[in-house]
């Protein structure tokens, strides 16, 4: 069964309250060709739930990994879901900023306007209990899988914003480059309470023509930032717990994380054996919270640098 969530923006109204993605048009005369998307607060219905207009769930897509359609709760008025769509683009050459966002069909063709990813906020930081970077521990970019010439992705932006302003009720969204400004960051809000998880670390791979290690799991929150802390117990009786400062990861729309990085930022290198370990903890709460998920491998059996299940 797929998460119900809304789209929280960083960006608050004038009296400070949130602001969440929303389908301008949400009711009974929703049209099936192209609701614009925009922003305004968290409403309810006549039974005091949150409006379909302003509920999502994602749905992996089959071709593209890491990519999904993003359906909204709420129907068109033939009854058929709607997908969050970059308006009339048929071609990545079509593709420019500022094209509205929107609620439309999905495709069967091309449909790379109607796929989205997610990546972490460049100015995230690990949240380590002092309350300073409480305001920058878990946004991310809700990136297009359509980019610029240059390769730089279109990602989910409250249009015509300016900084040290608070957007209109009912702004609308558009695509537009990838800036990481407080407009094109977002977070997830799971109005029914959070999913049931079972996360684990489960990958562990070695590439010797980078000297990189990816690790990656599973079975967490949907958009979580984790920040992942690693260690290396030596064999030989020694245990220095060799830790270093943790790494922020982010789980795609599904729950997923894959995250790469050098043996060194991981904490050890080439010549050592061991058994190296890492753990997840919910960056909301903090690196001093209990982890919520661990994983290990042996490496370096026999001077050889490479793991093993051990």
């Amino acid at each position: 069964m797929s998460t119900t969530f809304c789209l929280q923006s960083r960006l608050t109204a004038h009296n400070g309250v949130g602001l969440v993605v929303d389908v301008s048009e949400g009711g009974a005369d929703t049209p099936a060709d192209g609701a614009r998307l925009d922003v305004n607060v968290q409403a309810g219905g006549p039974d005091g739930l949150i409006k379909p207009s302003q509920l999502w769930q994602a749905v992996r897509d089959a071709d593209f990994p890491g990519y999904f359609n993003i359906v909204s709760l709420q129907k068109a008025t033939d009854g058929n879901p709607l997908v969050m769509d970059i308006a009339g683009i048929r071609s990545a050459s079509d593709m420019r900023d500022g094209v509205d966002v929107v609620a439309f069909r999905q495709h069967s063709g091309f449909h790379d306007n109607q796929l989205w990813t997610i990546s972490l906020d460049p100015g995230a930081v690990v949240n380590d209990g002092s309350g300073e970077s409480a305001f920058r521990i878990n946004y991310f970019l809700i990136e297009s899988k359509l980019t610029t010439s240059s390769g730089l992705p279109y990602v989910l932006d409250v249009q015509g914003w300016e900084p040290g302003h608070s957007p209109a009720l009912g702004t609308f969204l558009d695509a537009f480059h990838k800036k990481s400004t407080d407009n094109q960051l977002w977070q997830m809000d799971f109005p029914f309470g959070p999913p049931n998880t079972s996360p684990e670390i489960g990958f562990f791979s070695f590439d010797p023509a980078t000297e990189s290690v990816t690790v990656g799991g599973s079975g967490f929150r949907p958009a979580q930032t984790l920040a992942l802390g690693s260690a290396l117990v030596v064999q030989g009786g020694q245990d220095p717990a060799l830790q270093v400062t943790p790494q922020l990861a982010l789980t795609d729309l599904g729950g997923v994380f894959s995250a790469t990085a050098s043996l060194a930022d991981w904490g050890f290198g080439l010549g050592d054996e061991g058994e190296f370990t890492v753990t997840a903890s919910d960056n909301q709460n903090g690196t001093n919270s209990p982890f919520i998920a661990q994983g290990s491998r042996t490496w370096g059996a026999n001077g050889i640098p490479q793991f093993t299940n051990g």
